[in-house]
Parts: structure tokens; C-alpha cells; sequence
């Protein structure tokens, strides 16, 4: 799933008559040699995906520790990647960098080589849980400043970056994540006999918070065998909350589905009630926009992107770690399920995340960006 979010983007873009490609340095922690023995080498690899020409190169991540190394490295091999692109495709007039670091500081390096102009989409949610040391803010600054425009995936984001990178990089454009258009209602109802699920796809670490989801789902539907939760993911947290489920007495009602490709992720939220995201922290909040492109209303915490996508029509927010109003927001959620309307909500999704809205969204900073020139 790493990097879905750009190769959507990427095919919308495409799809909106723009030619585009892609250039991306994967870079792998030298833990997993043994799994990527080959990557060592410095590999290229160039497809053709959908009609986009796509550049990877694999390199190890030697330099965690050193300060600036993984900057080095990384805009080295966009260089390596660059000149490559260049050489069969020709220069591009505008360059989209994802995220500061690392993609700003490449994108930076070729602005003043090429002389082509760039802008940044921020996502990285280190910004907001302050995870970042002043000097990768003060490198992330100065790729902000030279890009010709700069992108928030959400409106709260784009607050946290004016307190944190400065007021003299203002506006932030706020343009979202787009929905994948595979994602859409399942083509037969659901089934009556069928229990009430509840669905959490996340990564499982303490940011994400799951513990208080199933806290707060045992407090309401202990012993209720025809309610369920659904838990996608893995992550180094998925034994311990296996644990708490189990001392819980609801272990035979949270089902935990390990590791998911996008069908199957696509499967699940078709099946699901309901979706709930229980994080501390998100950006954005990408599968949130994908429950409500099925149908399905949602639960989220105020943790920053949610407050862009959930309203009244489509959800309910809940404050913070706060296990008591999270539980009573799943109560309410199944007893008043029939309240919302699933088309009204695919609807409203689609024309504030679909990759049409998206897409011109984009077109019309890029072409304010070329008309500066």
C-alpha cells in the first residue's frame, strides 16, 4: 500500500489529459537484507504502469544516523532516476515533489540544475506528533521555500505548517487525497442475517490507537455475538491487542485480518456497517474517503484530517482518546444505521475526493505556476 496515494494521483492526472511520470527512490533499511538481498546494487527498474513510464530505484538506507545522509541519498538516486527520465522522455515543465523530505530537497536539486519549477504536497505526519529534530525542519523550510506553490492534504495540516515552517510561506493550498475509483457499493445488498460490523484497517502502532477502539467496543457489545469488529492490518502492537481482546471476554468478536491488498481491503468495506478510525494523529485519513466511496458511514477521532471529511451527513466525531464518547458513538451509530442514506454519501465523497475534482484542483495551480514563469 506504500505510495498508493501518489500512484492515484499519478493515473488521475494522466486520465485528466496531462502527460506525467513518475520517478521514485525506494529506499530499504539494511534489517532487510536477507528479504532484499539484490537492492544493494543500486537496481533500476522502468515499467510501463497504465500508461505511465515509472522509475524505481532500490537502495539500502545506509546513513539513519547521519544527519543529512538520507537526503544525500535520496537525492541522488532522484538524480540518477532524473537523467535517465530525461533522456527518454525529455524535460518535464513542472515538477510535483511529494512530501519535503525527501521529495522537496530532490525536487529542489533539480529546480536548480533543469531551472524547472516544482511544487510540494505535505503529508507526513511527523509534523503534527513534533517526531521531527529542528534541523530536518529547518531542511523541510527551505524546500517549502523555493517551491513555486505548496500543498496540504488537509486544512488542519496546513495550520500546523504555517505555526511550525513560518507565516512567510503562506497560503497553503489545501488540495486532498483522492479516492480510488475501484472503490464503490457492493453490486448485492447486504444480507439481514449477517452480523453488524464494525471495520478498522490501520497500521497497528500506538498512534493509531485500536486499544481504545476495543476498549470501547467491549464496553458496549460484550456478549453481543451478532455484533463485530473487524480489525485489517498488522504491526508490532497486532499480539498485544489480540491480548486485550481476549482478557475483554469479546475475543470471539474481534476478528483481526492481518495484512490486506486493495481488493481485499475493497471486500471489507463493502461487507462492513460502519468504519471507525481511532487515531491519535492523521493527516489526512485515506480510508475514511474509501468507507464513505462504498457507502458507509463513518467514526473518526478529531485527530486533524478527519475534521476535513466527516460531517453530520456522512459520521460522527469524537474527541481524542476519549473511550467513553467513542463508545457511545458506536452504540448510536448501530442503533441509528438506517439514518443514512449510502448514495447520498458515496455522492458527497465523490465530489469532494473524486480523482475529477482532484485532478482539476491540481490543473489549475499547475497552470498558475506556468503562467508565473
Amino acid at each position: 500500500m506504500q505510495g498508493s496515494f501518489f500512484r492515484e494521483q499519478a493515473l488521475a492526472l494522466k486520465r485528466a489529459g496531462h502527460r506525467v511520470g513518475v520517478i521514485a527512490p525506494i529506499r530499504i533499511n539494511p534489517s532487510r537484507f536477507y528479504q532484499q538481498y539484490g537492492a544493494w546494487r543500486g537496481r533500476v527498474t522502468v515499467r510501463d504502469e497504465e500508461g505511465i513510464r515509472t522509475y524505481r530505484h532500490y537502495g539500502w538506507q545506509w546513513l539513519p544516523l547521519v544527519r543529512y545522509g538520507e537526503a544525500f541519498l535520496f537525492r541522488r538516486a532522484t538524480r540518477l532516476l532524473f537523467e535517465r527520465y530525461i533522456k527518454e522522455q525529455g524535460l518535464p515543465d513542472l515538477i510535483h515533489a511529494h512530501s519535503a523530505l525527501y521529495g522537496g530537497v530532490s525536487a529542489a536539486s533539480l529546480k536548480d540544475h533543469y531551472h524547472i519549477p516544482y511544487i510540494i504536497t505535505e503529508h507526513n505526519s511527523r509534523f503534527g506528533a513534533k517526531q521531527l529534530p529542528s534541523w530536518k525542519i529547518q531542511l523541510a523550510r527551505q524546500m517549502f521555500g523555493s517551491a513555486s506553490a505548496r500543498i496540504a492534504v488537509s486544512s488542519t495540516l496546513g495550520k500546523l505548517l504555517e505555526s511550525i515552517i513560518g507565516e512567510e510561506f503562506v497560503p497553503w493550498q489545501q488540495v486532498p487525497n483522492l479516492v480510488d475509483p475501484s472503490f464503490k457499493p457492493a453490486d448485492s445488498p447486504k444480507s439481514l442475517e449477517r452480523p453488524f460490523i464494525f471495520l478498522n484497517i490501520a497500521y497497528m502502532t500506538e498512534r493509531k490507537r485500536q486499544s481504545d477502539l476495543i476498549q470501547a467496543f467491549a464496553e458496549q457489545f460484550q456478549n453481543q455475538p451478532k455484533v463485530q469488529l473487524r480489525l485489517g492490518g498488522d504491526g508490532p502492537l497486532r499480539s498485544v491487542l489480540q491480548a486485550q481482546a481476549r482478557s475483554l471476554g469479546i475475543g470471539q468478536q474481534v476478528h483481526f485480518l492481518g495484512l490486506l491488498d486493495r481488493s481485499k481491503v475493497l471486500s471489507e468495506m463493502q461487507s462492513a456497517d460502519a468504519f471507525v478510525l481511532s487515531s491519535r494523529h492523521e493527516t489526512f485519513g485515506v480510508v475514511l474517503v474509501e468507507a464513505l466511496a462504498c457507502g458507509k458511514p463513518v467514526i473518526a477521532t478529531a485527530c486533524g484530517g478527519p475534521q476535513d471529511i466527516v460531517h453530520q451527513g456522512n459520521g460522527l466525531l469524537v474527541p481524542l482518546q476519549n473511550i467513553a464518547d467513542l463508545g457511545r458513538a458506536l452504540h448510536w451509530m448501530k442503533e441509528h444505521i438506517t439514518s443514512y442514506d449510502p448514495q447520498v454519501i458515496r455522492s458527497d465523497c465523490l465530489a469532494r475526493f473524486g480523482e475529477q475534482t482532484v485532478a482539476a484542483q491540481l490543473t489549475e495551480i499547475y497552470e498558475m505556476v506556468l503562467h508565473r514563469m
